[in-house]
């Protein structure tokens, strides 16, 4: 058996049913034994960087290790940024790349790899020899898997083309991750908070993906009413507490102005598997007079910058408010009773409108949250628009969430999003698939439109198209710069989208985008939607941290 085989056979024995790449030389004959697995569907990206995303999302959404392939040299320099992202996003992911042949005087596509990867803050496992590709599978997925990281693992093509002489005896990285109890506080730590919850006269709570991913929302509600404290999410949590009477909605940069005045009152606030880095706590100027406490599997004390909290717990979301709870009092001793979640701030509320043939974005995005079923997955790309998308969204919980921020990059949720489209299809969801996307984002993986026509991935791609990187105009404009450097025009996406085979319409008024949402929805396919919308038009978000206002709507010159 040839060494490409055999690591097929490994890769298999994983479990892997998915495979993301671009084809070259270094791993095309690795790829094309992984096609030929009766169980394994192999998706063609059209650049290595979309490849990469994509298995990030399909790992986001099936909770499994993401795969996915690229060749040696430029193949993996592609790569650079969604590996980044991934890493950021603490996703397990392994990406099979090929590198140069070991016995070449000299390769065009030589390149040191390790440094290159390890910059992006990955780990790397280099096969040098035939026996060590033995354990390097498993020794990979084993590091996917326990550490949440993605894991490049190199192997030069002329190795994979050498017979080996094992049998097909495969040990997998199941037999190797040791089972793991949650972690429970020590006692004296879940005391502490008891007291702190107990005394204090403005607490909240803020519960991120950690709370999530350990269901322990019930509890923390309980212990929200026992404390008489307010709740509230990281973005990664977003609406996990919608209707609940204590819920203030997202911590961090959006929140509502009447969140931000509860924040600003807090004199405790405890984190619940939430990372409290500076984006949720605005680098800390949301809680000005709280004692910040936090409960985390890996609590990190200095994160983006900043120190996180003042003390840390670590444990599991789940034992540590359940800990909490025994020594709280019980339910009828439970302080006031808050009136609910505070009404979210509105964007457009000035009568100057948007430009002719333009909607205004906020009820854009309204009128795509009633056409899109709750159960629907979104993934949301990030640059201006999304100010009005995260808090326009609503009515669902975390788990349909799907935000590509974690490098502050755009063009990254299209590919994202293919992959969670794929692994809702692999799954057997047949619930929606959308992504709602920014132009320039789209320009920069336009290519990508391909793969969905070609791999008939049943997506809505929402693009929110101003004609300009609406974020950078905005910046400028506040500046007192003209922004018209940033302003482009509008591409007719609707018509590019459908010289690569996807059904598209461009929506120029309201039912229009209503009907062609609620096409999709009744008949899943691929579809692009193009949303004109004014580059003027200004988020509440951005009148507070760049114009200094809340009272622009629209903002800037022609």
């Amino acid at each position: 058996m040839l060494l490409y085989d055999y690591l097929a056979s490994a890769f298999e024995a994983e479990g892997v049913d998915t495979l993301f790449g671009l084809m070259g030389d270094g791993n095309m004959f690795w790829m094309t034994a992984m096609a030929e697995r009766p169980g394994v569907t192999v998706i063609h990206a059209r650049h290595e960087n979309a490849a990469v995303a994509m298995a990030d999302g399909y790992a986001r959404a099936s909770g499994r290790v993401g795969v996915a392939t690229v060749t040696c040299g430029p193949g993996l320099t592609q790569v650079l940024t969604s590996l980044t992202a991934s890493v950021r996003h603490r996703t397990p992911m392994v990406i099979l790349t090929g590198q140069t042949p070991v016995e070449a005087a000299f390769h065009l596509q030589e390149l040191e790899q390790e440094p290159l990867v390890r910059a992006a803050g990955a780990e790397f496992i280099r096969v040098s020899t035939v026996n060590q590709a033995l354990d390097a599978v498993a020794r990979a997925f084993f590091t996917a898997r326990t550490h949440r990281a993605p894991v490049v693992l190199s192997v030069p093509y002329d190795l994979q083309e050498t017979d080996q002489p094992w049998t097909e005896v495969i040990t997998t990285s199941a037999a190797l991750v040791p089972e793991q109890a949650p972690l429970r506080p020590s006692p004296e730590s879940a005391a502490e908070i008891a007291h702190l919850l107990g005394a204090a006269t403005s607490p909240v709570i803020v519960a991120g993906a950690g709370a999530v991913r350990a269901g322990c929302r019930a509890d923390i509600l309980e212990l929200a009413e026992r404390a008489g404290a307010r709740v509230a999410t990281t973005l990664r949590a977003k609406d996990w507490f919608e209707g609940e009477p204590r819920d203030v909605g997202l911590a961090g940069a959006f929140a509502s102005e009447a969140a931000r005045e509860i924040f600003a009152g807090a004199d405790l606030v405890l984190g619940v598997g939430a990372r409290m880095g500076y984006y949720t706590t605005e680098g800390g100027y949301l809680f000005p007079a709280a004692r910040v406490v936090q409960i985390d599997t890996d609590p990190a004390g200095y994160l983006d910058g900043q120190r996180v909290a003042d003390s840390y717990t670590r444990a599991d979301a789940a034992e540590a408010v359940a800990e909490i709870l025994k020594l709280m009092p019980p339910r009828g001793a439970a302080r006031d009773a808050p009136s609910g979640r505070p009404r979210p701030d509105r964007a457009d509320d000035q009568p100057d409108g948007p430009a002719p043939g333009t909607h205004r974005p906020e009820a854009a995005v309204a009128t795509i949250d009633r056409a899109l079923p709750k159960d629907a997955s979104i993934t949301v790309g990030v640059g201006h628009f999304w100010n009005y998308v995260v808090p326009g969204m609503t009515g669902r919980g975390p788990a349909s969430y799907h935000f590509t921020y974690d490098f502050g990059a755009i063009g990254q949720a299209v590919p994202t999003a293919i992959g969670v489209a794929v692994a809702r299809r692999s799954a057997g969801i047949d619930t929606p698939s959308a992504v709602i996307e920014g132009d320039g984002s789209l320009l920069m993986n336009v290519q990508e439109l391909e793969t969905i026509a070609r791999h008939d991935i049943p997506l809505l791609v929402i693009v929110m198209n101003d004609g300009a990187y609406g974020a950078e105009y905005h910046k400028l404009a506040a500046r007192g710069i003209s922004g018209e450097q940033a302003v482009f025009g509008r591409t007719d996406l609707a018509r590019t989208a459908r010289s690569f085979g996807l059904r598209a319409e461009r929506c120029d008024s309201d039912e229009e985008l209503r009907a062609a949402v609620a096409a999709f929805v009744a008949e899943p396919a691929p579809t692009l939607v193009d949303v004109p919308i004014d580059h003027r038009a200004v988020s509440v978000q951005y009148r507070r941290l760049h114009y200094g206002t809340g009272t622009v709507s629209f903002g800037g010159d022609e």
